[in-house]
């Protein structure tokens, strides 16, 4: 059994995480699947610790196998605790007692590719809020010259079907989840993330990319982009915000998160037909390909 320690850089967040007791495999395929989002320890202070105890599958108590069965995961967070338990794996993170340190706890994640994506999605859905930023439900694509175009949307709407059109598939930030944020000087970001969908691949890069506008897909006749007002422009967002809990305190700090972020970027909708070309999207998008501030306009691809 080994020990080996990932310094990982998603969105605006990182975090550390040491894997004890995993086997060499489970090590070089962790090491593979998150390599475009490690850093070197010195480069950023990370934003947690979390010491995870790898166990067997075959030693974690399995849930029922029944096909109706979702496994059940409890998510709590709050400004000096953040936890979540499931079948597969569990933490408890503590706020230190200095702001300059990070969060620090203990966990343990069945050894499975997925029980750890499933740990790692969670923990960052956690701690991206904090920093004005949040894991969103889309497929984003860099465009050529114009920042990032992020397409949220749910289960069969069409995420994967955009990003394999993309003819560059370095230039999709992923068709699962993407980081959406404002920066610094709240500039709307977006950055890739290594969790992914059918496509099977994440981003290339923990760059972020100025976040040129959302839209949410649809499908429909044509190639064209549609305003939304802002209050429905956030509904939809807040349907593909990931997030595990359930509490009257995150739901108001993401309702005024997404305002902002809304506040920034263009959005509204992009309807196209499943056979529809990279070309026609990115030439539907050309009424938005400006800095700044934007507001949604409609558009049409011929």
């Amino acid at each position: 059994m080994h020990s080996q320690t990932l310094d990982l850089s998603i969105g605006p967040v990182t975090g550390k995480i040491t894997l004890q007791g995993a086997s060499f495999l489970f090590i070089e395929a962790a090491l593979l699947r998150y390599a475009a989002f490690l850093v070197k320890p010195s480069m950023h202070g990370p934003s947690f610790h979390l010491q995870l105890q790898v166990r067997d599958v075959a030693d974690v108590q399995a849930p029922p196998s029944s096909p109706s069965f979702a496994p059940a995961l409890t998510a709590l967070a709050s400004a000096t605790h953040a936890s979540a338990q499931r079948w597969d794996f569990s933490f408890d993170l503590a706020a230190p007692n200095r702001p300059t340190l990070p969060w620090t706890g203990n966990g343990f994640c069945a050894q499975s590719p997925y029980a750890l994506d499933s740990l790692l999605r969670v923990l960052w859905s956690m701690f991206l809020p904090r920093v004005s930023a949040m894991l969103v439900h889309a497929c984003g694509v860099i465009h050529p010259k114009h920042g990032a175009f992020v397409f949220p949307g749910r289960s069969t709407s069409g995420k994967t079907t955009l990003a394999r059109k993309v003819e560059d598939p370095d230039r999709v930030l992923s068709d699962e989840l993407v980081v959406l944020g404002l920066d610094g000087n709240a500039c709307p970001k977006a950055w890739g993330t290594p969790f992914w969908g059918e496509f099977e691949r994440g981003g290339v890069s923990m760059l972020d990319h100025p976040l040129r506008g959302i839209f949410f897909l649809e499908q429909g006749a044509g190639v064209r982009t549609s305003s939304l007002s802002l209050s429905h422009g956030v509904f939809r967002l807040l349907e593909c915000f990931l997030c595990f809990q359930q509490d009257f305190n995150t739901a108001r700090s993401h309702l005024e998160l997404v305002s902002r972020l809304l506040s920034k970027a263009a959005f509204g909708t992009l309807v196209s037909r499943r056979t529809s070309s990279e070309q026609q999207v990115l030439k539907a998008l050309a009424a938005h390909h400006t800095s700044g501030p934007l507001v949604a306009k409609h558009a049409r691809a011929a």
